[in-house]
Order: structure tokens, then C-alpha cells, then sequence
């Protein structure tokens, strides 16, 4: 435990001061790096929660890495898989299974990216990761064509047979009840809709800002769904009318909620070091952020 949270601090000190440095005058650069950022190394290094790495195998015998942390209960607790967004492993999706956990739930983030990294490692054997842990501060997002090209390069069946793996990897723990749900953000968010139609023993489904599967595997859904979306991310809202008639026509539950005054990626606006550099920019996304948490843990504890 103390070695994870002295990795998190020690390399993410460098960034935190570059990003401050990315200012001129009274007005803020905004740096997209919200997912890799010394904000979400810090607040995982305070967390009094244990969280650990753990390695299992899918399907078809490949090992899978994972990112698990529990919650500090005297009972067996209910268990969430998280989907990454489009950048894999990072330390603010690390945050999220962290602040799961704070509210009661064991939580999982399965590293899709297991055995496609650098001598067959995960998202941390990647150039961009390995400097980033080294302290060199750039911007994530900008140097990660490395990730980005990996995820791209997934196939989506390995990435179903992942996530089924992980739902029967963390309902078996011995801290566990057998109710386990999925949780996915944006690349994340299409991939936990995706799974609802495949995995019939899930509790629910929550998708935040993430495109719906195909029309006809929606009749296969067991779980309610839930969706959070921003306003102002018209690309993907698109897409919600109909999915409403057409869960509607299937007989699933599918309830989405509009989040006003906010965009594509709203939550990881609403808790990276974007609030850190300009508070004022960010209060909208932040509040609404506060919002889409709230309604979450109220239905994970239903």
C-alpha cells in the first residue's frame, strides 16, 4: 500500500507545477490533461482505502490486470466495474474506483490494455506512461498517441469476453455479495452499454456519455439502465431518443438525464486539475458533477 501511494505522489508533483506554469497573466491555459494529473495522484495517496493491483486471466487464458479497491465495511459489499475512457489505466479513473469505494462499493477497473503494452505489459508499460511516472511534464493527452493507437487496435469481442471475465473475477471475491454492476465513461461508457446486452447476471448498467449498442442486442438486456450526458454533447445525444424507443419497444429500462450547461466528458472536468487551475470556468461542471454522483450511489444502493 505505502509503495502505490509514493509512486502516486512522487511523479505527479513535476505536472502539478507545470500546469501552473501554463498561465500568462490573469488568464488560464486550459490543459486537457485531466486524466493523468498530479490532482488525481494526490487524492489517491491520501485515501485510507485499500487498493491494490490484481492479476487474473480472461476467457481464454490471457492475463488481465486489474485495479481493485475496497471499501472500509465491516460486511460483504456490493462490487462495480469500471470502464476506462479512451485513455486506459489512468489515475483519475483510479480515482473514480477509489471514490466508489468511499461510498460502500468494492470496485474493479480491468486494464484492457493487459498484454498489448511494451514487452506484453499493460497501460503503465507504455512510453507516455512511463514518462509521465518519470515526471516529465507534458501534456498527456497530446503525448499518448501510443495509448490511443493501442486502444484503437482492441477488439471489441476480447473486450466484451475482458469485462465478463472481471464481473465473474470480482463477484467471486470473498468480500463480495453476488450483486455487481458496470459503470463506463465515454470509449468506456459504449463498452458497459455493450456489455448489459451480453451478460445477463449484471444488477445495472450506467453509462455515462457513451453511444448505445446495436438496436437488436437490446432486446438481450437484463439490468436497468442508466445514462448521464451533457448538454452541450449533441454528438451522442443524438442517439438518445431513439434508444428510448427502442428500449421502450424491448421492454428494458433505460433512463437518461441531461446535464445542463456542460459538455462530453463533464465528470472528468468536474474532478481534474482543470477545477485546480481556473475553479471559476469549472463550477458548472463541478456542481453537475456532484449531481451525477449523487443520483449514482442513490441507485447503486437501491
Amino acid at each position: 500500500m505505502d509503495w502505490l501511494r509514493n509512486v502516486v505522489v512522487g511523479c505527479g508533483l513535476v505536472v502539478l507545477g507545470f500546469f501552473f506554469a501554463r498561465t500568462n497573466g490573469n488568464a488560464v491555459v486550459q490543459t486537457p490533461d485531466y486524466e493523468q494529473t498530479a490532482a488525481s495522484r494526490a487524492e489517491l495517496a491520501r485515501s485510507s482505502r485499500h487498493m491494490e493491483y490484481v492479476h487474473y486471466e480472461d476467457q481464454t487464458g490471457k492475463p488481465l490486470t486489474g485495479f481493485l479497491v475496497y471499501p472500509e465495511v465491516n460486511q460483504a459489499a456490493d462490487s462495480v466495474v469500471v470502464v476506462f475512457t479512451g485513455w486506459a489505466m489512468t489515475p483519475w479513473i483510479q480515482v473514480i474506483a477509489d471514490r466508489l469505494a468511499r461510498d460502500g462499493f468494492i470496485a474493479l477497473v480491468p486494464d484492457l490494455l493487459s498484454g498489448y503494452g511494451p514487452d506484453g505489459g499493460a497501460s503503465d508499460s507504455f512510453p507516455s506512461n512511463v514518462a509521465h511516472r518519470d515526471g516529465y511534464p507534458g501534456d498527456y493527452r497530446v503525448d499518448a498517441d501510443d495509448v490511443r493507437q493501442a486502444m484503437g487496435d482492441l477488439d471489441e469481442e476480447e473486450v466484451q469476453r475482458r469485462l465478463q471475465t472481471s464481473v465473474r473475477y470480482v463477484r467471486d471475491l470473498p468480500a463480495t455479495t453476488d450483486n455487481v454492476s458496470v459503470i463506463g465513461f465515454c470509449w468506456g461508457g459504449n463498452r458497459a452499454f455493450e456489455l448489459a446486452t451480453r451478460e445477463p447476471t449484471l444488477k445495472t448498467a450506467f453509462i455515462f456519455y457513451g453511444s448505445p449498442p446495436g438496436v437488436d442486442a437490446m432486446s438481450n438486456i437484463s439490468c436497468p439502465v442508466y445514462g448521464f450526458y451533457g448538454e452541450n454533447d449533441f454528438r451522442v445525444n443524438a442517439t438518445i431518443e431513439d434508444t428510448k424507443n427502442a428500449m421502450a419497444a424491448a421492454g428494458k429500462a433505460y433512463e437518461p438525464i441531461i446535464y445542463e450547461g456542460v459538455g462530453h466528458g463533464f465528470i472528468q472536468a468536474g474532478t481534474g486539475d482543470r477545477v485546480l487551475l481556473d475553479p471559476a470556468g469549472d463550477a458548472t461542471a463541478r456542481q453537475r458533477t456532484d449531481e451525477a454522483w449523487s443520483r449514482l450511489v442513490r441507485l447503486l444502493r437501491q
